[in-house]
């Protein structure tokens, strides 16, 4: 008596087994996708006969030219498909593009610009300082896009950062200093004073000396930037920071003592030519001789 064949798992497919099934299905994936790429690249690849008689060295350079033509045909189809929506644009775009100029455009913006008194020069709406040795010359101006470079008779005199924003001038105080310092009573109606102070520690400093001084702290202060232009402004600004830490009141002599005290002048001394007649007299005197 036979037994009826109660196993829950079904028949297998195709009547393979377990076992064979899957390289089955492996095989299968790997047969469609070896037709479809020999599909794309049977108009890449020459034919047997003609590759046959080529050298071997030629056969090689062929198949290392097929992984290059590969990428070509994925780019080429990858580009139609991503540029079926926009080819009237760019059409209609093109036609409005202009030819390329013939030669290279400037670097910089030129301008012509004439000193003013307060070493001042003024041009696309902004306002720069330039050395006070330039008062009343045209200088030429070249504008970068980060920096302004000032031209006169072919050298560079000055160059400063480009402004940028709503910012109208740029004002350095060793530009001006040179000629404030010989009206140093204009300096309280000075357009762009608050360029002066290169430094909080300058501010307090002015503030004091206003403060304990009045009026006579403008011919004070500008004494102060001056020597800090003409020395170093690190150094004056450590002095100031010392005289308002002690508290008292100051001017520009006490900063300077501190700053760029006066270096002692070395006499000068003369000394007379030996007299080789008065060494004789002694080694005499000594032998007992007169």
């Amino acid at each position: 008596m036979q037994r009826a064949n109660t196993s829950p798992n079904p028949r297998p497919l195709l009547g393979l087994s377990r076992q064979k099934l899957g390289p089955f299905v492996l095989g299968s994936a790997l047969s469609f996708w070896s037709l479809r790429i020999r599909s794309r690249t049977q108009l890449l690849l020459p034919s047997y006969a003609a590759r046959k008689q080529q050298p071997l060295a030629g056969r090689r350079a062929g198949l290392m030219r097929i992984p290059t033509a590969l990428e070509q045909l994925f780019r080429n189809n990858l580009n139609s498909k991503l540029n079926i929506g926009v080819e009237s644009q760019l059409l209609q775009e093109r036609s409005q593009l202009r030819p390329l100029p013939s030669v290279r455009l400037p670097q910089y913006s030129k301008y012509d610009a004439t000193v003013r008194k307060w070493s001042t020069i003024h041009f696309a709406g902004r306002t720069y300082s330039v050395p006070s040795r330039l008062i009343g010359c045209v200088v030429e101006v070249r504008q970068y896009a980060e920096l302004v470079e000032v031209i006169y008779r072919g050298k560079l005199a000055a160059s400063m950062p480009r402004l940028r924003g709503d910012k109208t001038h740029r004002i350095d105080y060793h530009h001006v200093i040179w000629s404030l310092v010989k009206k140093p009573g204009a300096f309280a109606r000075y357009r762009y004073r608050e360029e002066l102070f290169p430094s909080l520690t300058f501010r307090k400093a002015y503030d004091a000396l206003h403060e304990a001084r009045g009026d006579r702290a403008d011919v004070e202060y500008v004494r102060i930037l001056h020597l800090a232009a003409s020395t170093y402004e690190s150094t004056v600004d450590t002095a100031l920071k010392t005289l308002l830490g002690q508290g008292h009141r100051f001017d520009y002599a006490a900063v300077k003592a501190i700053a760029s005290p006066e270096q002692p002048s070395v006499p000068d001394i003369q000394i007379a030519r030996p007299d080789p007649a008065v060494y004789d007299g002694l080694l005499a005197c000594i032998g007992g001789q007169p």
